[in-house]
């Protein structure tokens, strides 16, 4: 028997998508696409970190010394001690009106460190090159002593005796490191035969240095022979 009554559709219907019609472009103009269909781009920001504040240069520390740190990225890598350095006093030697070294006086010895200066000495003399000019070519075969540094007290004491020897350029010595003696200080007043300065003796030790050698070679007139001739 045919079936009877209306027919059943086994197809689920169909859903139909229209998308609006634009207005037809002029000749010539721009393609734009429709704001709510183009995607959103962020821009690309880098994360940055605040870099930490670096020390100023004009930053001191306890000693009162400047400092500068240099760092990357804020990091502090290195300090740099910029504080002026001390100027280095430069080497020089005193000569007399006829160029004549004269040495240079010495402050007034502590009788005390003097003592304990002989009472090393006692026991071995000490090496005059190591302890007053800081070195000694011979090293550890020198036959004086070089051993425990000496107090100023006692450096000045050596630098003293060390006056006793006679360079053996007397008044023409222009080595700025001599340590040994280039005058007799009694001067005509000395009456000793065996003085090692006794050539010396004539020398007017009253008279004041008249100039000041530098080691560059350049003179220094001191203030009480300004305008006095000098050989060149």
């Amino acid at each position: 028997m045919p079936p009877t009554g209306n027919p059943v559709i086994s197809e689920s219907p169909k859903l139909v998508y229209r998308t609006p019609s634009l207005p037809p472009l002029l000749d010539g103009a721009p393609h734009v696409t429709s704001p709510s269909l183009q995607p959103t781009i962020a821009p690309f920001m880098p994360d940055m970190k605040s870099p930490s504040p670096a020390p100023s240069s004009n930053s001191a520390d306890g000693n009162g010394t400047s400092w500068a740190a240099i760092g990357k990225n804020g990091n502090i890598t290195k300090t740099i001690n910029v504080a002026p350095k001390k100027a280095v006093p430069k080497k020089s030697l005193l000569l007399n009106t006829y160029e004549e070294r004269i040495d240079e006086p010495l402050p007034r010895v502590d009788p005390a460190a003097m003592n304990r200066l002989y009472d090393r000495i006692k026991r071995q003399k000490v090496c005059n090159n190591y302890h007053l000019l800081g070195s000694c070519e011979a090293g550890k075969y020198c036959d004086y002593q070089h051993g425990e540094k000496l107090s100023p007290g006692e450096l000045l004491a050596l630098k003293q005796k060390a006056r006793g020897r006679s360079c053996p350029n007397r008044t023409g010595c222009r080595d700025f490191d001599c340590i040994n003696g280039h005058m007799c200080h009694y001067g005509v007043n000395c009456y000793d035969d065996k003085c090692w300065f006794k050539d010396t003796h004539h020398m007017d030790t009253v008279q004041s240095p008249a100039v000041r050698l530098y080691q560059d070679r350049s003179k220094e007139f001191l203030r009480d022979f300004v305008g006095a001739t000098f050989p060149a």
